[in-house]
C-alpha cells in the first residue's frame, strides 16, 4: 500500500507544525531583567550564634562562586 499525495501532504503539515511549536520558544540569548525591588538594606546581627556589635573590626567573609 503506497501513501498517496493527500497523506503525504497532511503528514508534512503536521510535522511542520510540530517543528514550529518546538522552535518558536528557542532563543540563543536569554533576556536580562533587573530586579524590581530596589536596594535592600541588610543588617547582620549574628554570626555563628554570637552577636555582632558595630565596631571597626572586619567580619570574616567567605566568597564562593
Amino acid at each position: 500500500m503506497k501513501p498517496d499525495l493527500y497523506t503525504k501532504a497532511v503528514l508534512t503539515v503536521i510535522a511542520s507544525c510540530l517543528v514550529y511549536f518546538v522552535v518558536k520558544d528557542v532563543s540563543p540569548i536569554k533576556d536580562a531583567h533587573a530586579q524590581s525591588g530596589g536596594v535592600v538594606d541588610v543588617n547582620i546581627v549574628k554570626i555563628d550564634g554570637s552577636s555582632v556589635r558595630y565596631t571597626s573590626a572586619a567580619l570574616p567573609v567567605k566568597i564562593a562562586k
